[in-house]
C-alpha cells in the first residue's frame, strides 16, 4: 500500500522458544528491517493501523542508542496486537579491544547472524516468505542436538563481548543444552577472565548471575554456577576489595558446594526444612552462596570494618541495597541459631525471639544456613552433571541415618519445632501494650528520647517472656520496674 519493498524478520529468543516447543509468558518480539531504520518502519505500521482502523492506535516510542543495554542502534518499540514489538535494523558489528561497546553499521542478514552470541540466538523467522532462515548454517542443527556454540570462533566471539560467556553459561543451564568443547575451551581462557573483568560494566554481570540465581529448577542453578566455577570465573565476577587479604577464587568451590546442600535440603524435604517463595528462595540461594565468607570483614570507607558480604554483592554484583541487608541479616541470624542449636540451656523463649526480631519471617532461611555452617560442602565433579534430587545420594542431609551431618541435621529440625512450639511466629510485629504514646500516663517522669526507647523494647521482651499476661499486669510490672519514672 505504501510502495515499501521492506524484507521482515522476526529474531533472537522468540523464533528459538517457537522451534523449542517452549511457552513463554509476554515477551519482546524483536523484528529486523533491511531498508528502512526501525523508527521509520514502525510509523508505517502506526499510519496503517491509523487509516484501515483495523486495530487499537499503536503509539511509537524510540529508544536511543545505549550500548550498555545492549542498544547499539536506535530501536523503535510499539505494541501490536496484544504484542511488545521492537524494530531495528539489520546491523554488523565490529570491536575493539578496550571496549564490548562495538562500531555499528547498517549490515546483512548474514552479517546480523554472525555478530550474535550464539547459534541458536540468531536464526530469523523471514515474515515475508514464513520461512525459518539459519544464516549461520548451524544453529537449527544445534537446536535439534541441544548445543550450545558460537556462530563464529569462540575465542573471537567472547573477547568481542565478554558478556556473553555468562550468556553461554545461562543458556547452557536454562535449556538443559550442552557446551561445545571449544567453547568451553575459550570460556576457561584467562583473556576472556580479563575482558569480563574490565570490559563489561557490573551491573550486566549482575542482570546474568541474578538470572541464574533465579531460576526455579535447582538443576539449572547448580548447573549454572558449576560452569562458572569450572570456567574460573569466581574471581573476574567477584574481584573483592583491595583490602581483603584472601583471594575470593578460593571460596568458589566451597561457595557451589554450600548451594548443592541447601538445593538437596529443599529437594529431600526432610523434616526441619521449610519451602520458600520465589524471591525467598532467591535470597537463601544467594545467603548459601556466600556463607563460606559469611564470618570474612574487610576495611570499608573511613576504615570502618564490614561484611566481606556487603562488598561481593553490593559493589562486585551491584544487587539491590535492600537485598544485601537481607542476606547479611540472614548471616548474623545463622551465628545466633548455631548457637542456641549447640546449647539447649540458651534455647530460652526471649533467645528465640530476639534472633526473629532480628530477621523476621526469613529466620526459617537463618536456619537453614547455620544447618549449612556445619555440613562439608558437596563435592564439585558431580553437582552440574546429573539433577541435584539424585547428586551424591549417599549422603545423609536428613535426621535419618548417622554420621555428624544427621546429627546435626537433627539438632536443627529440633530448634525449628521447638521455637514453633513457643508460639512466636509473628513476634517481629509485636508492638508494646503500653505504647509510647500512653506510657508517661504510667511513668509521668519518663521523657521522649532514647530512655523510653529502651523501656518500650523492655516492655516488649517482658511480653514474650509473660504471654498469657495483660495490660493491667504490664502496667503493675512497668511501675515496679522502672520506678524512677513511676
Amino acid at each position: 500500500e505504501y510502495g515499501l519493498k521492506t524484507t521482515l524478520r522476526v529474531a533472537g529468543g522468540w523464533v528459538r522458544d517457537h522451534l523449542l516447543g517452549r511457552e513463554r509468558g509476554e515477551v519482546d518480539v524483536d523484528v529486523v528491517v533491511d531498508d528502512l531504520c526501525g523508527a521509520e518502519f514502525a510509523g508505517y505500521v502506526a499510519r496503517y493501523v491509523r487509516e484501515s482502523g483495523c486495530g487499537a492506535e499503536v503509539k511509537v516510542a524510540v529508544i536511543s542508542e545505549n550500548a550498555e543495554k545492549s542498544k547499539h542502534l536506535e530501536t523503535a518499540t510499539m505494541r501490536v496486537c496484544g504484542l511488545s514489538v521492537d524494530v531495528v535494523n539489520l546491523r554488523s558489528e565490529r570491536y575493539t579491544e578496550c571496549s564490548r561497546i562495538p562500531e555499528v553499521e547498517i549490515g546483512t542478514p548474514l552479517e546480523d547472524a554472525e555478530r550474535r552470541d550464539l547459534t541458536i540466538n540468531a536464526l530469523f523467522y523471514n515474515i515475508n516468505t514464513r520461512c525459518v532462515e539459519d544464516f549461520t548454517g548451524k544453529g537449527l542443527a544445534d537446536l535439534r542436538d541441544a548445543v550450545i556454540r558460537t556462530p563464529l570462533p569462540p575465542l573471537t566471539t567472547l573477547l568481542d563481548d565478554p558478556l556473553r560467556v555468562l550468556r553461554a553459561v545461562r543458556f547452557t543451564s536454562r535449556l538443559d543444552f550442552t557446551l561445545c568443547p571449544n567453547l568451553l575451551s575459550a570460556a576457561c581462557d584467562p583473556a576472556v577472565h580479563a575482558a569480563l573483568a574490565t570490559k563489561v560494566s557490573r551491573e550486566r554481570v549482575s542482570t546474568e548471575v541474578d538470572a541464574m540465581l533465579r531460576e526455579q529448577n535447582p538443576d539449572r542453578v547448580v548447573r549454572a554456577l558449576g560452569l562458572l566455577v569450572e570456567m574460573g570465573l569466581y574471581p573476574a565476577i567477584f574481584p573483592g576489595p583491595s583490602t581483603y587479604a584472601h583471594p575470593p577464587d578460593i571460596h568458589a568451590e566451597a561457595a557451589l558446594g554450600s548451594v548443592v546442600n541447601l538445593e538437596l535440603m529443599l529437594a529431600h524435604h526432610f523434616d526441619g526444612v521449610a519451602q520458600h517463595s520465589k524471591e525467598d528462595t532467591r535470597l537463601a540461594r544467594y545467603a548459601a552462596f556466600f556463607a563460606p565468607v559469611a564470618d570474612a570483614t574487610y576495611s570499608g570507607k573511613k576504615g570502618r570494618t564490614e561484611p566481606l558480604v556487603r562488598h561481593l554483592m553490593g559493589v562486585d554484583l551491584r544487587v539491590r541495597v535492600r537485598d544485601v541487608d537481607a542476606v547479611v541479616q540472614i548471616h548474623a541470624a545463622a551465628r545466633h541459631f548455631a548457637r542456641l542449636a549447640a546449647d539447649p540451656v540458651l534455647r530460652t523463649r526471649l533467645a528465640a525471639a530476639r534472633v526473629l526480631r532480628q530477621i523476621g519471617p526469613r529466620w526459617k532461611i537463618a536456619l537453614q544456613v547455620a544447618l549449612l555452617a556445619e555440613i562439608e560442602p558437596s563435592p564439585k565433579l558431580p553437582t552440574y552433571r546429573v539433577p541435584v534430587a539424585h547428586a551424591l545420594p549417599c549422603r545423609e542431609l536428613g535426621e535419618e541415618g548417622g554420621g555428624a551431618e544427621a546429627e546435626a541435621a537433627r539438632r536443627f529440625a529440633g530448634l525449628q519445632r521447638e521455637i514453633e512450639g513457643m508460639g512466636l511466629e509473628g513476634v517481629w510485629d509485636l508492638k508494646a501494650m503500653v505504647d509510647g504514646k500512653d506510657l508517661p500516663a504510667c511513668l509521668p517522669r519518663i521523657k521522649k528520647g532514647p530512655e523510653m526507647g529502651k523501656v518500650l523494647e523492655r516492655e516488649i521482651e517482658w511480653m514474650i517472656e509473660n504471654p498469657d499476661c495483660g495490660r493491667d499486669e504490664c502496667e503493675r510490672w512497668l511501675k515496679e520496674e522502672f520506678e524512677q519514672w513511676a
